[in-house]
Order: structure tokens, then C-alpha cells, then sequence
């Protein structure tokens, strides 16, 4: 019985690291459980039957974790895109979005802003619906009228756990190398 604990923490550990760790530092998380749980399940098997167990102990524990850590809907990312922003207008150049962000103490914004895009961009007006908009609406209006993409940058090192200073957070908006 403490056989199948311990063989339920490691998973459990490596499930949890796999989920908060940044790509690409992740996979080798997956490749060092792997490793563990290899050489882990043939020292303590007496039978093929009960390494299969062991093995199926590991990857259900960990892949359960793994998945359910990546669904939880308690990401930095969920919370800021249901709060309201105010645009100073409902038609707004992207380079007055850019000098907003700029300026932005989160007057505006929730979070750190950042647009990188070519000069001609720049002239280019956006028409949102309203003046107050979730940060995800305001997201999806950009994306619809421009080739820009976003994607939230952050720290993700636990140094922020530790010693409770506030997260590196950005928003960042660019046009892929796709063109998309």
C-alpha cells in the first residue's frame, strides 16, 4: 500500500510541475516523470502484472492532474478579460491605442499594455461597439479589424508565490509571422 502512495505522489508532483512550468520547460518535466516512473515501477514490481498497475498509476494520476490544472478557470488570464475598460471613444486610431497604452496606469487597462506594429497600422482606425467593454471584447474587436493577435506574457516563476510581489503581466498585441 505505501508502494502505490508513493508511486501516486511522484505522478501527482510531476502532474502538478507539468502544469505550471512554462513551455518549453514542461517537456522536460514530462521526460524526467517518465524516466522516474520507469526505473520507479521495475525496482518495485515483483510481476509484469503489477508493474502494468504501477504504471497505470502513474499515468492516470499524472495526466489527470495535468489536465485538470490546465481547465481550472482560475488563471491570471480569466479574471482580467471579464473586467471593464473605458475607451476615451468608440473610433480610435491604433496609435492612439498605443500612446493610451503607453501612458496607462491602469486608468484604462487592468493590465500592462503593449502594441508592436508596422507605421502603416498605425493609421488604421478601429470602431468598437461601446466606449465600456470587457477586456476580452476589446480583444476580440482588434483582432477582427486587424492583423493583430494577442497573447498575455508573464513571469511564471514562483518567485511571486515566495515572496508575494505582484506578477510580471502584459498584454501584448503584434501581427504574427503568419500574417494572421
Amino acid at each position: 500500500m505505501q508502494s502505490l502512495l508513493v508511486h501516486f505522489l511522484i505522478a501527482f508532483v510531476a502532474g502538478a510541475l507539468f502544469a505550471i512550468i512554462v513551455f518549453p520547460l514542461n517537456i522536460l518535466v514530462l521526460f524526467a516523470w517518465i524516466a522516474v516512473a520507469d526505473i520507479s515501477t521495475k525496482l518495485l514490481a515483483r510481476s509484469p502484472k503489477r508493474h502494468l498497475q504501477l504504471v497505470l498509476i502513474h499515468a492516470t494520476t499524472f495526466s489527470t492532474v495535468a489536465v485538470l490544472a490546465h481547465l481550472a478557470p482560475v488563471k491570471t488570464e480569466h479574471a482580467h478579460l471579464t473586467q471593464i475598460i473605458t475607451l476615451p471613444t468608440t473610433e480610435i486610431f491604433v496609435a492612439q491605442l498605443e500612446k493610451i497604452a503607453a501612458d496607462n496606469t491602469h486608468a484604462v487597462f487592468p493590465v500592462s499594455l503593449s502594441i508592436h506594429c508596422s507605421q502603416d497600422l498605425k493609421t488604421h482606425t478601429i470602431r468598437f461597439a461601446n466606449r465600456r467593454l470587457t477586456l476580452s471584447d476589446f480583444i476580440s474587436t482588434l483582432e477582427s479589424q486587424t492583423p493583430l493577435r494577442h497573447h498575455f506574457a508573464h513571469c511564471a516563476n514562483a518567485y511571486t508565490i515566495l515572496w508575494g510581489y505582484p506578477p510580471s503581466f502584459r498584454l501584448m498585441f503584434a501581427v504574427t509571422s503568419d500574417g494572421l
